[in-house]
């Protein structure tokens, strides 16, 4: 029924839950382990190997595999999925959950296996959050079939692309982010030549800051990149949360029809925080409502005080967010807009909780539609006096990217 299930569409279906016999299992790991003493090869590999049997439980694993999961004892690993032996967060959601969450629909190592067991070679790729390390990891996986004493098996070869993908989305953001406010300046360029001098002022005002705000995304970059020589500093400056909802909103108002309102239950807020990591995760929360909505509707946009220590601001649209792409929202390179597109809800997440150490969330229902929110910690500023100090004082250093 598996081998059934497998060739009917190896891409889409969900896996199987079957599990092979323990003494069935200890026979698979037996064979291989001796097949053409390929063991110490396959350990001084530094990518991750690993072997399934055709219930894709694992029956070989190599010293780096044991590295990135954290278990010593290479005997504890066989007759684990992937999923369970990298402490996927996915896969202890329920009993032999491992491939058979809705979200696994999407994952590249259940795809790569399907394929691999039917005689098929495939590269994909695949994100693994480990539950207990708190860990990301980006893997490109290569899947290759193999027959041993008759039976179907498939050796995974899994290669850390974290690092290089990290600095691809950040790239691809800031290209994002300063065609957005290019287009903005020439709005308000092409409106300057064509309004009367009466009405000059507030256009030129508005061209001076999306100016800023322009060399601001670009000091952004500099900044971001410099992660890879692990000295970025992340610079706390003060904000007015109502000031910067203003800031972010009139970027937006001419180049989308779409009405955008401050909600007028939002708290005016003055904290520290870096404004221009913050902008732009706002930017985009504010930029994918707009997208996503009709031009009678209205996005809302507001902030609120969550304790003494942290704000959260979120934006509002009257749309639904799919079931399907509800489990895939975060990840890197998803989207429904097309090819390269989906790195603003990625870089949202990326930049809120590995710089602004918060965390991104959302809501969606008929009802209200959706609702996306961020909240960072803050230092609150309670009073000029306080002001300066506090201003002059006050950087983190994060760990790098």
């Amino acid at each position: 029924m598996e081998d059934d299930i497998i060739r009917s569409n190896p891409s889409t279906e969900l896996a199987g839950a079957e599990h092979a016999s323990e003494k069935r299992l200890f026979h698979e790991a037996g064979t291989l382990s001796t097949l053409d003493r390929k063991v110490d090869i396959f350990d001084a590999i530094p990518d991750i190997v690993f072997i399934l049997n055709h219930n894709r439980q694992i029956v070989f694993a190599n010293l780096a595999f044991l590295e990135v999961s954290g278990i010593n004892d290479r005997e504890k690993i066989y007759g684990l999925r992937p999923g369970e032996a990298l402490n996927c967060v996915n896969a202890f959601k329920k009993e032999s959950s491992c491939g058979k969450e809705h979200s696994c629909r999407n994952c590249g190592t259940v795809k790569a296996t399907r394929f691999g067991l039917v005689g098929e070679k495939i590269i994909s790729e695949c994100r693994i959050s480990q539950k207990t390390s708190g860990r990301t990891f980006d893997f490109r996986i290569t899947a290759s079939p193999l027959r041993a004493n008759g039976d179907p098996y498939v050796i995974i070869v899994a290669t850390d692309i974290s690092n290089e993908k990290r600095k691809d989305v950040l790239e691809r953001t800031f290209f994002h982010d300063i065609s957005n406010t290019l287009t903005n300046i020439i709005c308000f360029a092409e409106l300057l030549s064509l309004s009367p001098v009466s009405e000059c002022d507030g256009l030129i005002e508005k061209l001076i800051k999306n100016i800023n705000s322009l060399e601001d995304e670009i000091v952004s970059q500099r900044k971001l990149m410099s992660t890879e020589n692990r000295n970025l500093t992340v610079q706390h400056a003060p904000i007015n949360s109502l000031a910067l909802l203003d800031d972010i909103a009139s970027r937006y108002k001419i180049k989308y029809p779409t009405h955008i309102e401050i909600d007028s239950a939002s708290t005016e807020i003055m904290f520290f925080s870096d404004r221009t990591l913050l902008s732009r995760v706002i930017g985009n929360m504010l930029k994918n409502a707009l997208e996503a909505s009709e031009s009678d509707e209205v996005v809302l946009v507001g902030c609120r005080l969550e304790d003494d220590a942290h704000v959260s601001f979120w934006v509002q649209n009257c749309q639904l967010i799919s079931f399907d792409t509800q489990h895939q929202i975060f990840n890197r390179s998803f989207s429904t807009k097309g090819k390269e597109r989906g790195f603003g809800t990625y870089s949202m997440k990326l930049l809120t909780e590995k710089y602004l150490k918060g965390n991104v969330s959302f809501m969606t229902s008929l009802e209200k539609g959706t609702v996306f929110s961020v909240t960072i910690p803050v230092k609150l500023i309670n009073g000029n006096s306080d002001f300066k100090q506090d201003y002059n004082s006050d950087t983190s250093q994060p760990p790098a990217i």
